[in-house]
C-alpha cells in the first residue's frame, strides 16, 4: 500500500485541484495507510506512511502538476527559524561524539551522517507546511481545507464507530498486525477506536479538528452531504466523545463553546494564551515550576485513573529533567540517549509521551524554538493582524483557524501527536496570514500613491 500511494497521489493531482489533491494526499495517507510500516531505501531515512505521503504531495505537485514550492521564506522570522530547524542537529552532532557506556549498553556517539539524516528526515515531514504555505492564499481555500476536514470526520466515523463496538481490529485485518498496545486502548469498559493511526489518541485529536471545522461550518451554515451543519457537528461531538479521551473531549468541547458562544477577541485571546503555555511549559517543568502534585490532586477529583496516567507522565518528566539540564541547549541526540537507564538490568526507566520532551532531549531548547516556533508563528501572525480581515465570514474562519492550531500545539505537551497532516494544517493558517498581511501592505501604497 506504502508503494502505491505515489500513484494515487499523481491521479489526485490530475483529477483534482492543486489544493484539494495536496489535502486528500497528506489526510489520505495519514487516515487509512500502515503504521509502523517502512521502506528503508539507501543512503535516505526510513519512510513511513507520513513521509511517503508528504513525499508523494510534494514531489507530484513540484514536478509533475509543475507548482512552485519554495522551501524558503521572505519572511524573516520564518527564515531564522528554518535556519535553526535545519543547522541545529549539526550542533547537536558535534557536541555528542562521546559514547555513553551504561552496564552492558554501548549507546554510539553521533556524526554528522546523523545529522544529515536528521535534517533530511524533518524537511521531508515539514514538507505538506511548505504546501499549505504556498498553495492556500484565498478564503476559499481556506474553506475546501475546512470542508475536507469535515469530510474526513464523516468518512472515518463509520471505521470508529465498528471498532468501538466490535475493539481495535481494523488494523489487523487489514495489514497483519496492531501496531500498538492493546491494553491502552480499553477505557472506560470499552475500547478506543485505533482504525489505521497509531493509537488511540492520535484518533481522538483528528476528530478534534473535524469538531473545530464542523462548528466553523455551523457559524456560516455550510452543509456538507447535504447534512445541515448542526446535525453534523452534534454528530462529530458524540463521535469524540466515543474516542474516550478526556483532553481531547476537553479541546472538542472548548473549542465548541468557544466558537459558538463567544466573540473573536476572546478566541484569538485563548489561542495565544494556549500558545504561550506550550512555549513556556519546558522550561517551567525541567526547572519543577509546574504545579505537579496540585494539578493531579486536582483530576483525581474526577477521575482516580486518569490521575495515575497524569500522575505518571509528570514523574516521566521529572526523570527526563535530570539528563535535559545537562544539554539544555542542544539536547543529546539520537540513539535514546537522553533516556534515563537502570544500570543492573540495562533497561531505560523513562517513557517520553509528550512531543516536547522528545525534541528537548534530542535537540535542546534550540530545537523546540524551532519546532515549536514553526508552530505557533502563524497563530501570532493572525493574532496580531485580525483587525485587517474585513469579512464577517473570513472572521469566523480565521478565529477558528488559529484556535484549531493552538489546540494542537497544546496538545504536544501531553502527546507526541505532531505529524504531516498537522504541518499542512498550520502552513494553510500561514499561508492565509501571509496573503491578508501583504494584501493590506500593497492596498496601503496604492492608497499612498493615489494621495
Amino acid at each position: 500500500m506504502l508503494g502505491l500511494w505515489p500513484i494515487i497521489a499523481i491521479w489526485l493531482y490530475r483529477s483534482k485541484s492543486a489544493t484539494e489533491a495536496t489535502l486528500w494526499t497528506v489526510m489520505g495517507g495519514h487516515m487509512f495507510l500502515p503504521t509502523r510500516t517502512e521502506v528503508d531505501l539507501p543512503f535516505i531515512p526510513a519512510l513511513d506512511k507520513q513521509s511517503i505521503a508528504a513525499l508523494s504531495a510534494f514531489l507530484v505537485c513540484r514536478f509533475i502538476v509543475g507548482r512552485q514550492i519554495p522551501l524558503w521564506s521572505k519572511n524573516k522570522s520564518l527564515a531564522f527559524l528554518l535556519l535553526l530547524f535545519v543547522i541545529g542537529p549539526f550542533f547537536t552532532a558535534e557536541l555528542n561524539g562521546d559514547q555513553i557506556l551504561i552496564g552492558g549498553i554501548i549507546l554510539p556517539g553521533l556524526t554528522h551522517y546523523d545529522a544529515l539524516s536528521t535534517v533530511i528526515n524533518q524537511i521531508i515531514i515539514v514538507l505538506p507546511f511548505f504546501l499549505g504555505k504556498e498553495l492556500f492564499k484565498t478564503h476559499q481555500d481556506q474553506l475546501s481545507l475546512f470542508k475536507v476536514l469535515v469530510v474526513c470526520g464523516l468518512l472515518y466515523s463509520i471505521f470508529i464507530l465498528y471498532e468501538v463496538r466490535m475493539s481495535p481490529q481494523l488494523h489487523k485485518m487489514v495489514y497483519g498486525f496492531f501496531p500498538h498496545s492493546f491494553g491502552q486502548q480499553v477505557r472506560f469498559g470499552g475500547f478506543r477506536p485505533v482504525v489505521f493511526m497509531t493509537h488511540g489518541l492520535w484518533v481522538a485529536i483528528f476528530i478534534v479538528v473535524t469538531v473545530i471545522a464542523a462548528t466553523a461550518f455551523c457559524r456560516l451554515n455550510i452543509k456538507t452531504w447535504r447534512l445541515s451543519a448542526n446535525k453534523t457537528t452534534y454528530y462529530l461531538l458524540i463521535i469524540l466523545v466515543l474516542c474516550k479521551s478526556v483532553a481531547s473531549i476537553v479541546y472538542g468541547f472548548v473549542s465548541f463553546l468557544l466558537i459558538r458562544m463567544t466573540s473573536f477577541k476572546i478566541q484569538l485571546i485563548t489561542a495565544r494564551l494556549l500558545v504561550i503555555i506550550a512555549l513556556l511549559y519546558p522550561v517551567l517543568s525541567i526547572m519543577n515550576m509546574v504545579p505537579h502534585k496540585e494539578l493531579v490532586s486536582f483530576a483525581s477529583d474526577f477521575d482516580a485513573e486518569r490521575a495515575q496516567s497524569l500522575d505518571f507522565r509528570f514523574q516521566n518528566e521529572l526523570i527526563f529533567a535530570c539528563p535535559c539540564k545537562k544539554r539544555l541547549i542542544w539536547g543529546w541526540g539520537g540513539w535514546n540517549r537522553n533516556r534515563v537507564y537502570n544500570e543492573e538490568t540495562e533497561k531505560g526507566e523513562s517513557t517520553a509521551d509528550g512531543q516536547w520532551i522528545q525534541t528537548v532531549g534530542t535537540y535542546g531548547l534550540a530545537g523546540f524554538l524551532a519546532q515549536f516556533g514553526l508552530l505557533t508563528l502563524p497563530v501570532i501572525m493572525v493574532t496580531s493582524g485580525f483587525q485587517r480581515i474585513r469579512e464577517e465570514n473570513e472572521k469566523i474562519v480565521m478565529a477558528a483557524h488559529t484556535m484549531l492550531v493552538s489546540f494542537l500545539i497544546i496538545d504536544q505537551i501531553p502527546n507526541s501527536t505532531l505529524e504531516p497532516w498537522i504541518w499542512l494544517i498550520v502552513g494553510v493558517l500561514f499561508g492565509r496570514a501571509e496573503f491578508i498581511n501583504k494584501s493590506q501592505q500593497l492596498s496601503n501604497v496604492n492608497d499612498y500613491k493615489l494621495s
